[in-house]
């Protein structure tokens, strides 16, 4: 398994995350409890990280809250990264609409994905579902047939890479973001967020030791 070593940490990022996914950044796992239901491959993974590198471990992808904080915990990360989940706060300098895009994207899409990963020159991105991703994904699919080119794709992404963060255009411009839009439901303080997180996990913990004997 390839880890990759970033000064004295290193960072598992999975599959859900968020922005532009490099290739040579190491695809994990999502420290999810209900992920590690779906796939039990999960656990197996992330274990091999923890147990392969000598220095810690940072989970990230698609955590949001202290289940997913506790989960990363129990499977030896040292900590977590978000990122996706700081979009909905006060502080977040993203314009306002962006913010309620966000928020709203789990009532939009209840029954798929609420994000979509296109390619493009700025890619491949995770991006919250709008008009935007899903154009650029059809544009980028047909040059994958060469029915398009890369300047066409130029052509439509650059002029728009700001018209949402920025202009608060939503459907017009990219909204990176993960599948954390969906369980995310207002707009809210950072504070507030990290002490919500740091509660839960807290709970979360405690109950799970009155389990084990």
């Amino acid at each position: 398994m390839k880890v990759n070593r970033l000064t004295d940490k290193n960072f598992g990022q999975n599959f859900r995350a968020s922005g532009a996914r490099q290739p040579d950044v190491p695809y994990l796992i999502e420290a999810m409890l209900e992920e590690r239901e779906k796939n039990p491959e999960l656990k197996k993974k992330f274990k091999e990280v923890v147990e392969t590198v000598k220095v810690p471990v940072v989970a990230g992808g698609g955590i949001c809250d202290g289940k997913g904080f506790a989960a990363a915990l129990a499977l030896g990360a040292q900590g977590v990264y978000m990122a996706s989940r700081f979009i909905p706060t006060k502080e977040m300098t993203a314009h306002q609409n962006v913010k309620k895009y966000f928020i709203k994207a789990g009532e939009k899409y209840r029954r798929e994905a609420a994000t979509i990963v296109t390619e493009g020159l700025y890619g491949p991105c995770r991006h919250v579902k709008n008009k935007y991703a899903l154009e650029l994904y059809e544009l980028t699919e047909k040059e994958r047939r060469g029915e398009a080119t890369l300047e066409d794709v130029l052509r439509y992404e650059t002029p728009r890479m700001f018209r949402a963060a920025g202009d608060g255009e939503v459907d017009e411009g990219p909204i990176w973001g993960s599948e954390v839009a969906r369980r995310v439901h207002k707009i809210q303080e950072t504070k507030e967020v990290i002490e919500e997180i740091i509660r839960e996990a807290s709970e979360v913990i405690k109950g799970l030791q009155g389990l084990v004997k």
